[in-house]
């Protein structure tokens, strides 16, 4: 059986915030979108927490955001959506890697997220034809910080040393090893160019 390699999407894989087109857009927009990021920060994550573990919906995700900002619901839903499906790799370089290391390994996708992610980003990017297989905490209901909930599926192979996870967050990668699998964290001196090259290595060498 081959080994598995699970790769993060945000912060590894791609860079692209939510309402992204705002950052760059005209001074309204610009404004929305920190505002946007300074409310949720006050917040403490509550409106992303249960979002990313699928207890509320996108619609009502924006909804409640729309509340926070003062900003038309509407407004925000449109551009949120289209947002999403520009979502994209950070490198397209990312994609050939991937397709190597899926002749050595199984390469599955693992990202804390809403459900917008499968509703609007797999189908937009085509990533369902990308991995072998599309995890989020939105249908696991727990993040990858839980990694016996998250990857339980995939449980003998980490506990025997078959698994690999490439991830920007410290807690989750020292989670995964703790649980008897491999990881490197990016970010800093190790890129994810970098970070796809040695698992291609680790994988051939099982």
């Amino acid at each position: 059986m081959k080994p598995v390699i699970f790769l993060d999407w945000d912060g590894t894989l791609s860079h692209q915030l939510l309402w992204h087109s705002f950052v760059d857009g005209s001074p309204k927009e610009r404004y929305l979108s920190e505002q946007i990021r300074t409310r949720m920060f006050e917040s403490q994550g509550v409106y992303l927490d249960a979002w990313k573990r699928g207890e509320i919906t996108s619609e009502q995700f924006v909804h409640d955001v729309s509340q926070l900002v003062g900003e038309e619901e509407r407004v925000l839903w449109y551009r949120f959506v289209d947002d999403c499906k520009t979502m994209g790799f950070a490198d397209l370089a990312y994609m050939d890697i991937i397709e190597e290391l899926r002749r050595s390994a199984r390469v599955v996708l693992a990202t804390d997220t809403g459900e917008h992610f499968r509703r609007f980003v797999v189908p937009s990017q085509q990533l369902d034809r990308v991995f072998d297989d599309v995890l989020t905490s939105a249908e696991r209901g727990c993040f990858k910080m839980e990694p016996e909930r998250f990857f339980e599926a995939s449980l003998d192979e980490i506990q025997n040393h078959r698994a690999l996870i490439i991830d920007d967050t410290d807690a989750v990668c020292r989670a995964f090893m703790d649980l008897g699998g491999e990881a490197i964290q990016v970010g800093g001196e190790i890129s994810t160019h970098h970070a796809l090259s040695d698992a291609l290595k680790w994988a051939k060498s099982l």
